[in-house]
């Protein structure tokens, strides 16, 4: 949050424009209807995508009337853009997920899943750090001394893959998990997302050479 709020402050000394790209962490992802919200913090200009339409190609940029009446007419245009149909369904998806209940449900797995995965990172030293907001968590992979270790995160992605779980790496070094399910997932197939990883760190141990 402290470097977030440096970040607001260095834009408003400066003059620059703060833009949050919120295409994976807004429309509810991070328990918060926007990440930015978790700050405390407001943006120049937010981008929103993906998670906004619903399931429809739908992506917004959102700012004040005074930065937005800078372009030019025409200047920020696209063939489909507007659709109504879209619209719509951006529309519907909005006033569901901004439902406090709903947001209160994203919190409260999120919270329940970290809680998991924080007491697998005490029993199994390769977890070297576990870190989210809401349902985008992650789950960092280490070798000795703390270096990143991708080969093992790989392996983890492969396991999960064929157990029907879809996970990616990420990360400079590609040695983190992240885990981004939808946010009207039961906790029953969190549990057994949960079981699965603990039986891919355990699986590893046999299969991969010590490094």
């Amino acid at each position: 949050a402290k470097y977030v709020k440096a970040l607001r402050k260095l834009c408003e000394d400066f003059g620059f424009l703060l833009i949050f790209d919120e295409v994976q962490t807004g429309m509810g992802r991070t328990g918060k209807l926007f990440a930015s919200e978790s700050f405390d913090v407001v943006p120049d200009v937010l981008c929103l995508g993906k998670a906004v339409g619903g399931g429809f190609p739908l992506a917004i940029i959102a700012s004040t009337k005074e930065i937005m009446g800078k372009w030019d007419t025409g200047a920020h245009g696209t063939t489909f853009g507007g659709h109504p149909v879209a619209c719509a369904a951006g529309l519907a998806q909005l006033e569901l997920i901004g439902r406090s209940d709903f947001l209160d449900s994203v919190r409260r797995k999120g919270e329940a899943f970290r809680h998991h995965l924080v007491a697998l990172k005490e029993r199994y030293p390769e977890i070297g750090d576990v870190r989210g907001l809401g349902l985008m968590n992650a789950m960092e992979l280490v070798k000795e001394k703390k270096r990143p270790d991708p080969d093992k995160a790989r392996f983890i992605q492969t396991y999960l893959q064929q157990k029907k779980i879809l996970v990616l790496t990420c990360g400079p070094f590609k040695n983190v998990i992240r885990f981004i399910p939808p946010l009207n997932v039961e906790d029953g197939l969190l549990e057994v997302v949960l079981t699965a990883v603990e039986e891919a760190i355990k699986e590893s141990h046999r299969e991969m050479m010590p490094t």
